[in-house]
């Protein structure tokens, strides 16, 4: 990710420009359907290669980073790929 931005930045000469304004995004984009079956599963427990969840994740941001890229988006994130569910992801990281 951070690779991207530095990136994005040296196209743009800076992070502060006088051509335009820079754009970003919030929240999550779409999942791919054929990702959803291992994110509920990881979310259930279910998963027994935690290297599955991982590598889906990681496709997952790759896609998307490189549409955001494609649409002209300044500076790129991985819109929370890996946040199955707000709610499940927080009991996740608290003990």
């Amino acid at each position: 990710m951070l690779a991207t931005r530095v990136t994005v930045a040296a196209r743009r000469g800076s992070h502060g420009t006088t051509d335009g304004i820079l754009t970003t995004h919030t929240g999550k984009p779409p999942r791919p359907a054929a990702r959803r079956p291992t994110l509920r599963r990881f979310d259930a427990g279910e998963l027994t290669d935690a290297s599955d969840f991982a590598d889906e994740v990681a496709d997952a941001v790759e896609r998307s980073v490189r549409r955001q890229v494609e649409f002209g988006i300044d500076i790129v994130n991985d819109g929370e790929i890996g946040k199955v569910n707000d709610a499940t992801y927080a009991t996740r990281r608290l003990t």
